[in-house]
């Protein structure tokens, strides 16, 4: 790779066509001022919306006959709430301090507009799929505002609060709210440090390039399975979701149980970095990553696993080597990993030709896109639990919720290449091209088809990222034995589940290449249920695919490129785990507090 190393890069097209470059420096600053990049999708939505319904005078008259109901259904409601018999779904209102009839009536009078909201945009003849989608979504957010527990008025709980605290709970909530506008609340991650209390499982950076860091992990048992085990996380975060604290480190229970571990740590980017492509995220991250843990733990076997976005590139990576000849793969495991993106979950709300231009104006003007200007879309995807309720207990009961590692972690942000996200979110999310065979690897297109190792993945029950059904799209598209699990949690709590957790449940079932496809509904009513962690199920799943044991090894460090080599090590030392790259940024988030930053998704 050789970016450029322009102060402030111009895209080359643009050079030469100074109307392009003006109209780039405009829409860019419009997202910088403020500007989010669907506000032009949204008003084509409902134009769609209200052309459509407009010719449907039966579905105005039962919208209607819905409005003039409403008032009746309330009283039916509150009238079983107030007699305990109401049946409470939503967790919003479900404590008892909401059956009183005037709580109870604004609680049902905001369920019922929500339930009338969303009626608005269904069955609607002609209205485009993504239209209602879109619609739907954005009512949502609108209403998740004026959600009656975000208010001190309006919340029973919030009130009783008050008046046992005397108000003092209102000042303290004053104080943390004007301590986070200012920006002075620098201890709301706590005490987390990577290195100390984050990321600490014992071992050794044996490569670096310009792209990643290869680390080995100290073995913990005399013997380990002759096939180490490669994890490749996303580069839209840092490894150590991995490995956060010793109770829920997954690289610990690997080598607890006698794997050899290796872990990719991506490099977080900047502006130097703005034309490195998907291409060198594949050639010089994941496929070097394989040479490389292959040349260190000598032997051609070993088990890939890609969690999120680095499950597609792993799969990309076995996809090529697998229509290479190369047939040394032990196994592949996708964590919450997608191949098919065409219902890839609520993200692609924020996906088409217009969001992904503006999306792309923003990151040529500053060489890439930072954490701080993707949190909006991963938080809005949960606003309720991730923002309203979060503030509404900082603010409204004057509490802080005490910070876990998980959300140490997701404060830690990252930042992605202009070059590499553009590719990426138009090969996979907008064009699907790797599960419709059209996804080149060195001028060759491939398919997930040519995957020729058993796979093991895993979705999880409340991915908003991931759908697990989504996940499950490896069972049409390989052509290989799968192993599908279907774990309780949500995209990342899910995978973070060591055992011995409380409430911990999965489903697991395989089939083989020649069997019959099994719809997902199908799998989900006849995939058996085992208590527990779906780790306890994945380790012996391993240890079948591995070809024996051998003495644990010594870590050895691999040759590295001078210009990659940190101080200490051109004197002769050695970078031990976590390494140099997973430090650059922790908890330094570009335009947010560390507050606002913690509360980006620890779903």
């Amino acid at each position: 790779m050789s970016p450029p190393q322009n102060e402030e890069p111009n895209h080359p097209d643009d050079r030469q066509n100074p109307a392009a470059d003006f109209d780039r420096r405009f829409r860019s600053q419009l997202l910088r001022l403020g500007m989010p990049a669907s506000s032009l999708a949204l008003p084509s939505a409902v134009a769609d919306w209200l052309m459509h319904l407009s010719c449907a005078p039966g579905r105005q008259m039962q919208l209607a006959h819905e409005i003039a109901g409403a008032p009746a259904e309330i009283a039916r409601r509150v009238a079983l709430r107030t007699q305990g018999s109401a049946a409470k779904f939503d967790r919003r209102f479900g404590d008892e301090s909401w059956d009183s009839p005037f709580f109870g009536l604004i609680a049902e009078s905001f369920l019922l507009t929500e339930e009338f909201s969303r009626s608005c945009f269904k069955d609607v003849p002609g209205l485009s799929r993504r239209s209602q989608r879109l619609l739907e979504f954005f009512a949502d957010q609108a209403l998740s505002a004026f959600t009656p527990t975000n208010f001190l008025a309006t919340n029973p709980k919030t009130l009783e609060f008050t008046r046992e605290e005397r108000g003092a709970n209102i000042w303290r909530g004053s104080a943390q709210l004007l301590a986070d506008m200012v920006g002075a609340n620098e201890d709301a991650l706590g005490d987390f440090q990577v290195g100390v209390n984050l990321a600490t499982a014992e071992g050794r950076v044996i490569f670096r390039n310009g792209l990643m860091e290869i680390i080995q992990y100290k073995a913990q048992t005399e013997e380990v399975f002759k096939e180490p085990v490669l994890l490749i996380p996303a580069w839209i975060m840092k490894y150590y979701v991995l490995d956060l604290s010793e109770r829920n480190s997954l690289v610990r229970h690997l080598t607890s149980q006698g794997h050899t571990v290796f872990m990719v740590s991506w490099k977080n980017p900047g502006p130097e970095d703005r034309d490195t492509g998907f291409g060198d995220y594949l050639h010089d991250g994941a496929l070097t990553a394989i040479e490389k843990v292959r040349e260190a733990a000598g032997t051609k076997g070993l088990h890939l696993t890609g969690y999120c976005l680095g499950g597609t590139l792993a799969a990309i990576a076995a996809a090529w080597l697998g229509r290479s000849g190369d047939q040394d793969l032990a196994s592949l495991t996708l964590l919450a990993a997608q191949v098919d993106f065409e219902d890839a979950g609520d993200l692609t709300i924020f996906i088409d030709e217009s969001q992904i231009s503006f999306l792309e104006d923003l990151m040529w003007q500053q060489g890439y896109l930072d954490s701080s200007q993707m949190s909006g879309s991963f938080q809005a995807l949960k606003s309720y639990p991730l923002l309203w309720d979060r503030l509404a207990k900082d603010y409204l009961l004057g509490e802080r919720s005490r910070p876990i590692d998980l959300m140490a972690w997701n404060a830690d942000g990252t930042r992605l290449p202009f070059k590499m996200h553009s590719e990426y979110l138009r090969s996979c999310y907008l064009d699907n091209d790797l599960a419709e065979g059209r996804f080149e690897v060195n001028g060759e297109k491939i398919s997930v088809s040519d995957i020729r190792a058993p796979i093991f993945a895993v979705g999880t029950t409340a991915d908003h990222i991931a759908p697990w059904e989504s996940v499950y799209k490896i069972r049409i598209l390989s052509d290989t034995d799968v192993t599908f699990v279907l774990t309780k949690g949500g995209h990342n709590g899910g995978i973070v589940s060591p055992p011995g957790k409380p409430g911990k449940s999965f489903q697991m079932k395989s089939s083989g290449k020649d069997d019959h496809y099994e719809s997902p509904e199908d799998w989900l009513e006849g995939a058996p249920t085992s208590e527990g962690s779906w780790w306890d199920a994945w380790t012996p799943w391993l240890a079948e695919r591995s070809s024996g044991k051998r003495a644990a090894p010594d870590i050895q460090t691999l040759a590295t490129d001078p210009q990659f080599e940190s101080a200490e090590e051109a004197a002769g030392g050695m970078t031990e785990a976590p390494g140099l790259y997973v430090r650059r940024g922790f908890s330094s988030v570009e335009g947010s507090s560390p507050h606002e930053a913690s509360m980006r998704g620890a779903s």
